[in-house]
C-alpha cells in the first residue's frame, strides 16, 4: 500500500494500536496516563445470558489468535456490527419480524 492509499480497513488498524499489536511512536512526555489511541463513548446494553457467553467466548478466542495483543469485548461487539452493516445490504425492505431477518441472515429459508 502506498502512502496515497487509504487502508480498506481503517478501523482494523485502529484496534491493532489499542490492542498493542502494533505500537504509536511515543510522543507523550510527562506525568499521568497516556491518551487512548481511539476516543470511546461510553455505552450500556443489556444481554441474555446465551449472547453474554458468545461475547465472552469469541473474546477469549481473538485473544488466543492475538496474542500478545490485547482483545477487548467493545472491539468484539464494534466488529459484529460492522460485520452486520455488511450484510444488512441483503436484506429485503419488507421483513416485519425477528424470524425473517434471521433466516435471510442465516440463510435458512
Amino acid at each position: 500500500m502506498t502512502k496515497t492509499d487509504k487502508p480498506l480497513y481503517p478501523w482494523a488498524e485502529l484496534y491493532d494500536l489499542e490492542s498493542g499489536v502494533k505500537q504509536l511512536p511515543q510522543r507523550h512526555i510527562g506525568m499521568g496516563r497516556p491518551h487512548k489511541p481511539i476516543s470511546r463513548a461510553k455505552t450500556s446494553i443489556t444481554l441474555t445470558d446465551d449472547e453474554r457467553r458468545i461475547i465472552e467466548k469469541l473474546t477469549y478466542l481473538l485473544k488466543i489468535r492475538l496474542h500478545p495483543g490485547k482483545v477487548a469485548r467493545n472491539q468484539v461487539m464494534g466488529l459484529a456490527l460492522r460485520l452486520l452493516e455488511v450484510h444488512f445490504e441483503a436484506l429485503p425492505d419488507n421483513l416485519n419480524n425477528w424470524v425473517a431477518v434471521a433466516d435471510k441472515l442465516f440463510g435458512e429459508e
